[in-house]
């Protein structure tokens, strides 16, 4: 089992399309969310009391105390540290399970992606290195030294698994204030040799349509505020994830640049 720590803020339309998502995964799930309003935070709560397995902990303290405090209590022995706008298939309610099996047997191993897939993607520019070289089963492992472009980017709070001891000794040893800062240093921190991500269809993508015009490979996408995407959730409108995932595989991107509702 893993521990997935995602943080939220006045998003519950994400987050509730995350976390149904999450259902079938053997994973122990906390959500550190802020709420700038009073109509925001009554949103999160209805979804505690939806998700009731979920640790919801708003939002008192900096985003780097509250995850230690979370690694120290109770942390599995990997994790996942995210965001709110991912989401997972369906059908891959297991796919926890093959990363933590896949680095139990690889030490050398430092992370296992769940959204990459290498042979199709758009969104990650330069090469991994050595790729053919390196396959088990479904998993394939490349060399950070050898990697260019994106590859070359170790840390990322979305879809990766990480062993535990790896995120505190990140998080006790540097000081930051938000998500992207973390993620900024982890890159910078982390030099690992080899990391891995399955050859099957990516199990994971993100839905990112609250920021730029133009995604990667010069789609345009949607601009959804947290404003509109709230108005969305009260009217009980939900992001569908089976048409999420068919334009992920249609545009073999990590990034689902549209927002699908129903």
């Amino acid at each position: 089992m893993i521990s997935v720590f995602i943080v939220s803020k006045d998003r519950p339309l994400f987050l509730a399309s995350y976390l149904s998502t999450l259902m079938q995964a053997r994973a122990e799930i906390t959500v550190l969310y802020l709420a700038t309003t009073f109509e925001y935070s009554a949103a999160y709560r209805s979804l505690e009391k939806i998700y009731s397995d979920v640790c919801f902990i708003r939002q008192t303290h900096t985003i780097r105390e509250h995850m230690i405090d979370c690694m120290v209590s109770d942390a599995n022995e990997y994790m996942i540290v995210s965001v709110d706008d991912n989401c997972y298939r369906h059908t891959d309610g297991r796919c926890f399970d093959k990363a933590v099996d896949r680095m139990d047997g690889s030490p050398d191993i430092f992370s296992y992606s769940l959204r990459v897939d290498v042979e199709t993607d758009k969104c990650h520019v330069g090469k991994p290195g050595t790729v053919e070289a390196n396959r088990i089963g479904d998993t394939v492992f490349y060399d950070y030294r050898e990697s260019t472009g994106h590859w070359r980017n170790t840390f990322d709070c979305s879809s990766t698994v990480y062993r535990t001891e790896d995120i505190y000794g990140l998080a006790t040893g540097n000081m930051f204030g938000s998500i992207n800062e973390f993620e900024t240093i982890g890159s910078r921190y982390f030099k690992p040799k080899l990391m891995a991500f399955s050859s099957d269809k990516p199990a994971m993508t993100n839905i990112h349509v609250d920021t730029w015009d133009r995604n990667q490979v010069g789609h345009l996408r949607q601009r959804v505020t947290n404003e509109q995407a709230f108005k969305l959730f009260e009217q009980g409108r939900e992001i569908d994830i089976d048409a999420t995932f068919a334009a992920r595989d249609e545009q073999n991107t990590t990034h689902v640049m549209e927002l699908y509702l129903k």
